[in-house]
């Protein structure tokens, strides 16, 4: 799987879990760092709500749904940040399921949900990475509740074999490229 290194990114990340295990999702979607959108996803099973800063215009009527999920394309009114990461997203590498491996074109609710998942997955690198090393090994994530410094490094190399690609000095690009393919 390719990085998922973008020039859109998550600010503002609140999520939520109620009941058994469903939960939800807000966030500030920017593009190349100015925010262009709200995002919520409720967390029922429906579609998630973007609310886009360029409709927030006085007199502009606010779409509920700016794209057709069906027809895979932009509605005709809507603005220029709808239309760029509607195109953006569409050219995004092929979702695959986790569950039966099969392959589904990238949607633009799909894309927003993957940037989701890449922000948590960093915030948890970026807390266990101080107190642990974190490496992996094949297509599998680990991590060793040792120093992560270089004795620690050496510790997990002498216990798990030299192939291990130890991630604690790493960029959050690189990591997310070296752990798109983990289980």
């Amino acid at each position: 799987m390719k990085s998922m290194e973008s020039k859109y990114k998550v600010s503002k990340l609140k999520t939520w879990k109620y009941g058994r295990g469903e939960g939800g999702f807000s966030f500030t979607l920017l593009r190349d760092g100015r925010p262009v959108a709200d995002v919520v996803d409720q967390g029922h099973g429906g579609p998630l709500d973007f609310c886009w800063y360029e409709d927030k215009r006085p007199g502009t009527p606010l779409p509920y749904s700016w794209y057709d999920a069906v027809g895979g394309d932009c509605r005709p009114d809507a603005g220029p940040e709808q239309r760029a990461f509607m195109e953006y997203s569409r050219f995004q590498p092929k979702w695959v399921s986790r569950y039966d491996g099969t392959e589904s074109p990238m949607t633009p609710e799909i894309f927003a949900a993957r940037l989701v998942e890449n922000e948590e997955n960093l915030k948890k690198f970026r807390r266990q990475r101080k107190t642990h090393v974190v490496f992996v090994d094949g297509n599998k994530l680990f991590t060793a509740k040792c120093p992560p410094n270089a004795a620690g490094y050496a510790a997990v190399r002498a216990r798990y074999g030299t192939g291990v690609r130890v991630l604690n000095a790493v960029s959050d690009e690189e990591y997310l490229a070296a752990t798109a393919d983990c289980m």
